[in-house]
């Protein structure tokens, strides 16, 4: 659909008028599409790591990939066949969901009982976890032991170099999947 509603401007040799087509299409499917689709998966990935244990943790990774590849297919056949008024309902229906799953996870959340801990308008910690280990969370330097070196960059560049591109390829291919059965792209 992005080069559907873009190839009219550039069989014209508009390159102006394609550029500026061509920039809103992707910009309309990156946000809020794709963006809504990870918060999602990520709000299942964050269960899984947090709630999740043993074997079910693996289930609940294989849901947060399906309902982000499912979100993004149904996204693309919407938007490939439905047109403007039912993508909308199918990202203002995501964001509900979304909404629904932040609300969830703010109550559940530990941080904000944390944050009345220390302002002393709680007095009593009810979690099995200490306060500190919440307070100086993964991520966080311990007062006057700063972390460094290559281990502070290993991350980022292991999830640009080696992750990311397979997580591309995978969506990509599952999204065939689960689109070819509806006709051709």
């Amino acid at each position: 659909y992005v080069f559907r509603l873009s190839y009219p401007s550039w069989s014209a040799g508009d390159a102006g008028r394609f550029a500026e087509v061509f920039r809103g299409v992707t910009l309309a499917r990156a946000f809020p599409g794709h963006i809504l689709f990870d918060a999602l998966a990520g709000f299942l990935i964050g269960y899984a790591r947090f709630r999740a244990r043993g074997w079910p943790r693996v289930g609940w990774w294989a849901l947060a990939v399906g309902v982000a590849v499912f979100a993004d297919a149904a996204f693309n056949w919407i938007g490939r066949t439905g047109g403007v008024l039912p993508l909308l309902t199918w990202v203002v229906a995501l964001l509900g969901v979304f909404l629904a799953l932040r609300k969830r996870s703010l109550a559940a959340s530990p941080f904000p009982v944390l944050i009345a801990y220390i302002d002393g308008a709680r007095a009593e910690w009810p979690f099995r976890r200490s306060a500190v280990s919440y307070l100086f969370a993964e991520g966080f330097d311990w007062p006057g032991k700063r972390r460094g070196g290559l281990f502070q960059f290993y991350p980022l560049l292991l999830s640009l170099l080696i992750l990311f591109p397979l997580l591309v390829m995978a969506v990509y291919l599952l999204n065939r999947v689960i689109v070819w059965p509806f006709g051709p792209p």
